[in-house]
This record gives C-alpha cells, sequence and structure tokens, in this order.
C-alpha cells in the first residue's frame, strides 16, 4: 500500500467525508496560500488549544480540526501553528492574548483549536490568522467562512482558505 492510498484509508475512518472532498488529496503539491500576517500579530501567545476566556458567554464556540501534510501528502508532526483574530464583536485584545494562542500537530499530523467566531471589523470579513512554522520555513495565512455575506467585499478574501463546516465544527487542511 503506498502512502496517498494509506491517507485515503485513514480519512475514511477519522475524517468524515464531507471534509475529504476539497481539501486534501488534490492539493497536497501545492502549498497553503500565503496572506498578510496584518498588523494585529503579537508574539509569544500561550500554547493551548482553548484560545479564548471561559468567562465569556457566547453560542459562537468554533472548533476547528484539521491536518498538516507535506507535498508528498505525508502528514507532519510537531508543526507549530499559531493562531489570533478579532473577538465576536470585532475587536482585537492589544494588551492581553484573548483569541491568541499556539500548538504543535501531534504525532500524525493533526491539529485542534477551540475559540469563538471572530467578528468583522470595518473592510475586512471575520477570519482566523494562521501562522505555520516547521523547520526553517513560515507561511502566514488566513481561514474564512463560507457563509459571511462580507466575503465579497474583502480584498484578501481568498475561496481556497475557506473552512469546511459542517454543524459549528469545521475542518482546514494546511499543505507545506
Amino acid at each position: 500500500m503506498n502512502k496517498r492510498e494509506f491517507l485515503k484509508i485513514l480519512g475514511v475512518f477519522i475524517t468524515p467525508p464531507l471534509f475529504i472532498q476539497n481539501n486534501t488529496y488534490a492539493r497536497c503539491f501545492n502549498s497553503t496560500p500565503e496572506q498578510i500576517q496584518g498588523p494585529f500579530f503579537k508574539s509569544g501567545s500561550p500554547h493551548r488549544k482553548k484560545i479564548f476566556d471561559s468567562k465569556i458567554k457566547n453560542n459562537l464556540l468554533t472548533k476547528i480540526t484539521g491536518y498538516i501534510f507535506d507535498k508528498n501528502c505525508n502528514p507532519v508532526p510537531n508543526v507549530n501553528l499559531e493562531f489570533w483574530h478579532a473577538s465576536p464583536h470585532g475587536n482585537y485584545d492589544n494588551i492581553g492574548y484573548e483569541f491568541r494562542g499556539q500548538q504543535q500537530s501531534d504525532a500524525f499530523g493533526r491539529f485542534f483549536l477551540e475559540t469563538l467566531r471572530p467578528g468583522s471589523y470595518p473592510g475586512r470579513t471575520p477570519h482566523i490568522h494562521v501562522k505555520i512554522g516547521w523547520k526553517r520555513k513560515e507561511i502566514i495565512t488566513q481561514l474564512y467562512f463560507s457563509d459571511e455575506s462580507l466575503n465579497k467585499n474583502d480584498y484578501f478574501y481568498n475561496p481556497n482558505l475557506v473552512l469546511m463546516q459542517k454543524y459549528n465544527k469545521y475542518h482546514f487542511n494546511f499543505f507545506i
């Protein structure tokens, strides 16, 4: 069994079929599109998978899962992922680390993020920034939601960076 066949079988058991359709096998040879870091990046975010304060009352709980793959469709373990985004009200926390965090992909190249859905602010549709660091390579990109009407007016919006959704769960695979 070759690597592609193994990933296909693994995907059937681990990843819901909805998530496999657009984002994995056909894209292994193309890196995830890069985008601007933006002015709100802040270094030193804590290592955590849940990047919001539990005191915030909101029903916009957003769970994002995915994998990191190399150009040969091999899952990549121990990749550093750093996430940051605006609050549900469209504000960035520039004093603390609310809606900011970093983590490493596990031994199978998986990551899991729990946050609240970001809000929009003037000129931008809701989005999540991601900085991916592996060896000496760094990719900075943004993730978008398919059901946002503001997508069409956002200069940076890229349909190749849309999170795949099933209920309140989302999925995205990164290719480095």
